[in-house]
């Protein structure tokens, strides 16, 4: 058997086990989901990207409000969710108050593109290469357009702590996404919830949609175990969950 024919052979046998991992993935994060959300409830989606998040809400039988700032993302999430009338695309950022701000966006990291001109500065993902100027709201004013939701994921390359700001009521839950390198940030964003109301919180990492504690625990207990986690892992990243 041919050299040639043995990479085929390879290429093929990688492409099915990433197939085989990306399916398990799914199940798993499916899972994670229905036990906290459940069906027949009202969720957002902010910053949908290529709505894998928003498949995921919807499969289990929920209303979906996906809220995407990019044009190019915007119009395929449209395309994506054309046949799921319980799937609204909102085209619009997320901040603490309406208006119009400049996104910076990564072509090649479309995932990474942020209103933080500075986000992942020094990483191959600090890549940006062109603007758009967005259509700005807040989760206030979705809220009072759309009805309150029983979950709101936040997930906005480093902006969290703005769209936060522009909240001035408990949702059920709500998760948002925290990297070491600005975890102040996060603690930040931990303030403002906790005066809203939430008391007990938990995280996962690297959305491996599995949580890192087996309990939820109050906000001081919560940072601390993350703080410790950071030592051994300063590229620490995941979600934080808030009830």
């Amino acid at each position: 058997m041919t050299k040639k024919i043995l990479k085929l052979i390879y290429r093929k046998s990688r492409n099915i086990l990433d197939q085989i991992k990306q399916i398990i993935q799914r199940r798993k994060a499916e899972s994670f989901y229905k036990k906290m959300i459940g069906s027949n409830k009202l969720v957002f989606d902010i910053g949908a990207n290529i709505g894998e998040k928003t498949r995921i809400f919807n499969k289990l039988r929920n209303k979906v409000v996906a809220v995407e700032p990019q044009n190019d993302l915007c119009q395929n999430l449209k395309k994506r969710f054309a046949e799921k009338p319980e799937v609204i695309i909102e085209h619009a950022g997320v901040s603490n108050q309406e208006g119009e701000l400049i996104l910076n966006i990564s072509s090649k990291y479309h995932g990474f593109s942020s209103f933080d001109e500075h986000w992942q500065e020094g990483t191959k993902y600090h890549c940006f290469d062109r603007q758009e100027k967005v259509r700005i709201t807040t989760l206030d004013k979705l809220i009072e357009k759309y009805g309150l939701p029983y979950f709101c994921k936040i997930d906005v390359e480093g902006y969290e702590l703005e769209v936060l700001k522009g909240l001035s009521r408990k949702i059920p839950y709500i998760s948002f996404e925290f990297h070491s390198e600005n975890f102040n940030l996060a603690e930040k964003s931990l303030d403002i919830l906790k005066t809203l109301g939430y008391k007990r919180f938990n995280y996962e990492i690297n959305e491996r949609t599995e949580f890192a504690m087996k309990q939820w625990v109050g906000k001081t207990e919560l940072v601390e175990k993350i703080k410790s986690a950071m030592i051994t892992n300063t590229s620490l990243w995941g979600d934080i969950f808030c009830r």
